[in-house]
């Protein structure tokens, strides 16, 4: 399975809820973010995250006071059903046998930070994905490009 790109968007940082509305709006719980160091991939999983909160489906399960941090230290931050991974400088190993697939069997969101390696394995072992990737055009403008199987 491959993924096309499904929505190419130009926003700011203070535009980032449209965004995340867009991407939520395609019902798919796997979100690989992809963007260089400081691209705003924490950024998106936060306003992700407060979309979610104030979302009246999932506002029981989800933490009403949380705040998206990278856990680039701690692998995985669990928000109440939004799942939130670094895989910085960690190698598919590593991560499959730490459980991955059985995090990502869990019901919620899961957006994951330096997944791309892995996106081929997830779309193979049947999970529902989609690819973020974050380009920078100015110091608060980025182009979000986002691919699914739409």
């Amino acid at each position: 399975m491959t993924l096309k790109l499904y929505k190419q968007i130009h926003a700011t940082q203070d535009e980032l809820q449209a965004v995340a509305e867009e991407i939520l709006s395609l019902g798919i719980d796997v979100i690989i973010l992809s963007g260089l160091v400081g691209s705003g991939k924490t950024a998106l999983t936060q306003a992700l995250l407060t979309n979610i909160k104030h979302s009246s489906l999932e506002s029981s399960k989800t933490d009403s006071s949380a705040q998206a941090t990278s856990p680039t230290f701690m692998l995985m931050h669990d928000y109440g059903g939004v799942y939130h991974y670094d895989l910085y400088q960690r190698t598919s190993t590593e991560v499959l046998q730490l459980g991955l697939l059985d995090w990502l069997s869990e019901s919620g969101v899961h957006c994951i930070e330096w997944g791309e390696e892995l996106l081929p394995l997830l779309l193979d072992s049947g999970f529902a994905c989609m690819l973020v990737k974050i380009l920078v055009t100015r110091q608060s403008d980025r182009i979000y490009e986002i691919y699914a199987q739409v």
